[in-house]
């Protein structure tokens, strides 16, 4: 693997539990956020802060979007009617069956797949319509739950994350929570449970649900760009209906009209956080990047202030399967936050192969809106790197023993995608900021770091490169320079010091006089791809192997040395490739010299 500048990468890789049940537990709150529209009275407000916080409802189905428990859904059927949605999901046929949530029972529901990429025969998405069967029915007051598979996404956490992070940037979406399905009585496997957009979520997060919701229908590629024929690009999602001239207007008004003009209709702040933590997480199809997976509502609150840049208009953002490190490490971080659109392999209209572009992003920045600024007081405050790393963390441990059990997925697809989203989030949030964010280990205080002992040497790819994999000038070492030195990432461990040295490589380094033993840990730095064929590490000192590894691959825990006895003067450090040189990114893990 050759070192590489985090904005130009050489290449893109696109890669398209038994029985605990929970005790139920109020969820948690919805109330995280930089962005609010509304006062508490429902009116619009005058200013943007990052205390502020979406005022929004709490309810009965708050413990079902509980991101702390994964519960247990049962649903109950023919033989024929699960055979025929398991098994022919494009089909998306209704079926009914019986509801189960953690021993609450609704009779007759509506069941079928749905979101036609994500099909897959045996454990399809699934689409429970508690209203299909029996006219007016609810469940905990939800009309509809959607559960995703996990087919794009074996980590599970996606659709739950990014959310999240959008939520805590006051952004409205949907909440999402988890659960063990089975039918008939028997394991399908773990799911998403998504929350609906329709007008329930709209009451819930504006107050009302007296304006027109729109989707996309089926046609990426146009977003607000000038629409004639509305309804053939949307469709309508609640009983409130019209022709489309509506949003038509706002097209043309995005397009042509006046600053002032468009503030006083469009919540533009909403619009504008939407698109840059959607780019955070990688997205490339989402509303600034492909003009894909988003609602709008046509809020019917008065708004007649320009000022406030909280127009009627309201973007919903969906669907995030494609988010953080779904579509390959390096097209996720090539996303440019200020046009994501340049970026998106999806960022064209399949109907005419007209290319894509945000024009409303275009226009923001052309008014001199930052968006480094805006990066800069989200990172510090709602979507701190700690805080969104945490959360990771505490999606993975809730999630691993199910995962590791899911027929699409297993432990080794989870680890792998997990450990792939927390190296995204550290790369993206190194390179925005423009310094190292992880957290380093503290070295004991009498401790000589390897980049203190002149590591110098042969290496198999690249050059020997010290605290860190610098994307960029091969040549040009972290230490002593303004570049980035992003450390190391084995599997989902961070590690700030170290030797990266690209197996087979022989590095030596001079142990300092007064130190008696060498500490530290080996393994191999993750790119993103599952391609090494083994690698293994050794010290030598006067031509006697100290120690030696077993043989480590991309996605394996880091191996410790322990305490390796040395003299004082040169040791080598060497590692060796097992055939393919390709994802061999040996690297010497917080290596340091102590007496």
């Amino acid at each position: 693997m050759s070192v590489m500048h985090l904005r130009l990468p050489l290449f893109v890789v696109v890669a398209l539990g038994v029985g605990w049940l929970g005790a139920c537990s109020p969820g948690p709150s919805q109330t995280e956020g930089l962005h609010d529209s509304r006062d508490s009275s429902g009116g619009e407000s005058d200013t943007v802060s990052v205390e502020q916080a979406p005022q929004v409802d709490r309810d009965a189905a708050d413990e079902v979007f509980d991101d702390s428990l994964v519960y247990a859904i049962e649903l109950t059927m023919s033989d024929q009617a699960w055979l025929d949605v398991a098994q022919d999901p494009w089909a998306e046929n209704w079926h009914t069956a019986e509801f189960r949530w953690e021993g609450e029972v609704v009779a007759d529901v509506g069941v079928r797949a749905f979101g036609y990429s994500s099909h897959v025969a045996g454990k399809p998405p699934l689409k429970i319509d508690f209203n299909r069967i029996v006219s007016g029915q609810r469940w905990r007051g939800l009309e509809t739950l959607k559960l995703r598979n996990g087919y794009y996404d074996a980590s599970f956490m996606h659709d739950a994350l990014a959310p999240w992070m959008l939520r805590r940037a006051g952004v409205p979406a949907s909440r999402t929570g988890w659960a063990r399905v089975t039918v008939n009585g028997e394991w399908v496997g773990l799911y998403t449970v998504m929350e609906a957009i329709d007008d329930r979520f709209l009451k819930r997060n504006f107050g009302n649900d007296d304006g027109p919701l729109y989707s996309i229908d089926g046609i990426r590629g146009h977003g607000l760009m000038p629409l004639t024929d509305a309804l053939s690009y949307f469709q309508y999602n609640t009983e409130v209906q019209g022709d489309g001239s509506d949003l038509e207007q706002l097209t043309t008004l995005v397009a042509q009209g006046s600053d002032e003009e468009l503030a006083a209709v469009l919540d533009v702040d909403a619009f504008f956080l939407e698109s840059i933590v959607r780019s955070l997480s990688g997205s490339q199809d989402s509303f600034s990047a492909d003009g894909n997976n988003f609602y709008l509502y046509n809020d019917p609150g008065l708004d007649a202030d320009p000022d406030d840049l909280h127009g009627t208009w309201r973007i919903i953002p969906w669907d995030y399967n494609f988010d953080f490190s779904s579509l390959g490490l390096w097209s996720a971080l090539n996303v440019d936050v200020s046009r994501p659109w340049a970026t998106s392999a999806f960022a064209y209209d399949p109907t005419t192969g007209a290319p894509y572009v945000d024009v409303l992003m275009q226009r923001q920045i052309a008014q001199g809106r930052d968006v480094n600024a805006t990066i800069a007081e989200l990172t510090a405050g709602p979507l701190a790197y700690p805080e969104v790393v945490a959360k990771v963390r505490q999606y993975a441990e809730l999630l691993r023993e199910d995962a590791a059990l899911d027929p699409l997925g297993g432990a080794a697809a989870f680890d792998e995608a997990v450990a792939n989203d927390l190296l995204y989030l550290h790369a993206r949030y190194s390179n925005e900021l423009g310094v190292e964010v992880a957290d380093c280990a503290t070295l004991e205080t009498t401790a000589t770091p390897v980049r203190d002992m002149s590591p110098q040497g042969s290496v198999g790819w690249g050059a020997v490169t010290v605290d860190g994999w610098y994307w960029g000038d091969a040549e040009v070492n972290c230490v002593g320079t303004d570049k980035i030195c992003v450390g190391f990432d084995v599997l989902d461990q961070h590690y700030c010091t170290g030797v990266y040295a690209h197996a087979p490589s022989d590095v030596t380094i001079q142990v300092p006089g007064g130190a008696t033993s060498l500490r530290g840990a080996v393994g191999l730095q993750l790119f993103g791809e599952n391609c090494s064929s083994g690698a293994s590490f050794s010290i030598v000192q006067d031509g006697v192997t100290l120690w030696e590894s077993g043989v480590l691959y991309s996605y394996t825990k880091a191996q410790d040395i322990g305490d390796v006895a040395v003299q004082p003067g040169e040791v080598r450090l060497l590692t060796f490739d097992g055939g393919d040189l390709s994802c061999d990114s040996t690297s010497w893990l917080d290596l340091r010299a102590v007496p």
